[in-house]
């Protein structure tokens, strides 16, 4: 059981990583996505440690874009839904939460706010 919490937990760390990384270079553009990182890095928040401090990357983002921060949220988490296999019930998703009931597993709250569906990696 602790070894399918950890295989969910780094499926979840890789997959997080590569959307953050993709939305960043795809509204920013490559250059300035590495400047964004190096700005994380310099206040503490390495690339590598976005999935276990998601609260912190969201402060940092609305710290540095201001509202433009939640378009950004907004982007990761439809595409974590999309990954996942999940179907938002509404419209406005809290980033912060869904990362963290995913990186949990935390179905009750899942099935609270998605359409029911078996939350599962998608390639």
């Amino acid at each position: 059981m602790a070894s399918q919490s950890l295989d969910w937990e780094e499926k979840f760390r890789d997959c997080l990583i590569e959307i953050v990384n993709e939305t960043l270079a795809t509204h920013f553009g490559k250059e300035a996505t590495e400047t964004i990182y190096i700005y994380l890095e310099g206040n503490g928040l390495k690339k590598k440690d976005i999935p276990t401090k998601v609260k912190i990357f969201s402060k940092s983002l609305r710290e540095v874009f201001g509202d433009e921060a939640l378009l950004i949220e907004n982007l990761i988490a439809e595409k974590l839904c999309l990954r996942f296999n999940l179907k938002p019930k509404k419209e406005n998703l809290d980033f912060v939460e869904l990362a963290i009931a995913i990186k949990s597993f935390n179905t009750r709250f899942l099935r609270s706010v998605y359409e029911p569906s078996h939350a599962q990696l998608k390639d």
